[in-house]
């Protein structure tokens, strides 16, 4: 056994680093006329460019893992940019080019990166526009450089790039988006001129805006990259390509040969659980989808060991695919993440158990029938793949135990509310329905959850508990076996 153990691990590491490996960025993909590049990994904001030009962050950021490869820097839109000098940037006036990895957050005008002289009013500005589209300008000219509107996307990876080249009196600028041309235009050149030893990145000068958004693999020439050159920078994150001026931008999308993509989905989708009573069939797929309670099942696996327990020898698979902030207005992901239908096709779903409506009830009962339809639309996707589906109820809010949290308590008649409209979807569709709201209320007799919002160790106890009794799972024991509960939070751990 333990034998076994040490050979799953090494394959485990080994299958890691193969796909770090994979995943990895090298230093400078691009080296001639390189003034610099950062990776944005980490808050040193190191320069792997021959000056060595180390950024510096003014405000707050954070430096997630990022799908690109490596991590990425966020910027949080309010005073975190960074600023970086040397007098190597004084060669950035009329021959330069930046490239750069960014996914906006806020659809508004921002700053994405600058050189700019405050005393002759010169100079150049990078900066999205409040239409998705983004512009290269000169602080001193009428002339902009504009890219078409909505060439970048809110909370998506868009690859951008922004060529300079002298041309007599003028400058002709070329925009582009994942290595496809999308604008160009000739700018005085006088204009760009500027003294200036500085840029900044996320910021302008004179301009309280700073960008909302992440930023990768940043990189500054004192010459204008070919097409090839741009392609070979865009190449880490041509998994997530998408065509900038498709009509329909993500339905359009070019997807690239994958697991997801290229997945059909079932001439005939799995039937509604008979009679409307739960049950689960030997070696079924459970998919977990919802919001932040959801996802942290993998993190307690109350519901997957109990429903394990209760079902000895049918070889059962989980997969969690719930994220923190989804809603069944927006489930953002990366750029050809894959559509509902074919993820779920992918992972050979049989039995989903889907929560949502307690982010949504803050909207207040108003907004219910909005609620409502695109709960309907979402669940229109699931079942394409299967209609064995157990909508669970919103958890009620508590009280939190900090005097600073927000308190949420007095908008339970609204999760009471949505808990209405969710029985009510159940119903019509046919769906096992988990009334989770009643339930734990009765239930608990200490506090649920860590901070009013989201439930604790004990509150997944009790989830799991009142789940397994709803749905008539046995065995009747108040928890599931230890030994298995510890296999089972390994192997997420290692999932």
């Amino acid at each position: 056994m333990k034998r076994r153990f040490l050979l799953a691990l090494f394959c485990l590491s080994s299958s890691a680093s193969a796909l770090a490996a994979e995943n990895r960025v090298a230093a400078s993909l691009v080296s001639d006329g390189l003034v610099a590049h950062w990776k944005l990994d980490t808050p040193a904001l190191t320069d792997s460019g021959p000056h060595a030009i180390h950024g510096k962050l003014n405000g707050s950021a954070s430096f997630p893992d990022t799908s690109i490869g490596g991590h990425q820097m966020n910027l949080n839109g309010s005073d975190s940019f960074v600023r970086a000098t040397n007098d190597a940037f004084t060669s950035l006036d009329d021959h330069f080019s930046i490239a750069f990895f960014v996914r906006p957050y806020s659809v508004r005008n921002q700053p994405l990166i600058s050189r700019h002289d405050a005393a002759k009013k010169s100079g150049w500005l990078l900066e999205q526009r409040a239409d998705m589209g983004f512009q290269l300008r000169a602080p001193g000219a009428a002339a902009v450089a504009i890219a078409p509107p909505n060439t970048l996307v809110r909370g998506r990876w868009g690859h951008v790039v922004a060529t300079v080249a002298p041309a007599g009196q003028t400058v002709a600028v070329r925009l582009y988006v994942n290595a496809r041309p999308v604008a160009t235009n000739t700018l005085p050149r006088a204009a760009f001129s500027a003294e200036t030893t500085g840029v900044l990145l996320g910021a302008h000068h004179g301009n309280p805006v700073r960008f909302h958004g992440g930023f990768d693999e940043f990189y500054l020439f004192n010459r204008a990259l070919k097409a090839d050159e741009i392609k070979t920078l865009f190449r880490p994150g041509s998994r997530f390509d998408y065509e900038p001026l498709a009509k329909v931008k993500f339905e359009a999308a070019t997807l690239k040969p994958g697991r997801v993509a290229n997945e059909l989905l079932p001439a005939e989708p799995k039937p509604p659980f008979k009679d409307g009573k739960f049950l689960l069939e030997p070696n079924n797929t459970v998919v977990f989808i919802g919001g932040g309670n959801l996802e942290a099942e993998s993190k307690h696996a109350q519901i997957e060991a109990r429903l394990t327990a209760a079902h000895p020898g049918h070889k059962l698979r989980f997969r969690n695919v719930a994220w923190e902030g989804d809603t069944v207005y927006e489930q953002w992901r990366d750029v050809n993440f894959g559509e509902w239908a074919k993820q779920l096709a992918y992972l050979k779903a049989d039995v989903l158990f889907v929560q949502f409506g307690q982010m949504e009830a803050l909207d207040g009962k108003a907004r219910i029938p909005e609620f409502t339809a695109a709960y309907e639309k979402l669940l229109d996707e699931f079942e394409k793949q299967t209609k064995r589906i157990v909508l669970m109820s919103p958890t009620p809010f508590e009280r939190p135990a900090a005097s600073k949290a927000p308190n949420l308590y007095d908008r339970n008649n609204d999760v009471l509310a949505y808990s209405a409209a969710i029985l009510e979807i159940a119903e019509r569709r046919g769906y096992v329905f988990v009334d989770l709201w009643v339930s734990m209320t009765v239930a608990k007799s200490q506090p649920v959850t860590r901070d009013g919002i989201h439930l604790g160790g004990v509150g997944h106890d009790i989830l799991g508990s009142i789940l397994a009794d709803i749905l008539k799972t046995p065995p009747p024991a108040s928890s599931p076996p230890q030994a298995l509960l510890d296999e089972i939070l390994e192997k997420n751990r290692l999932w």
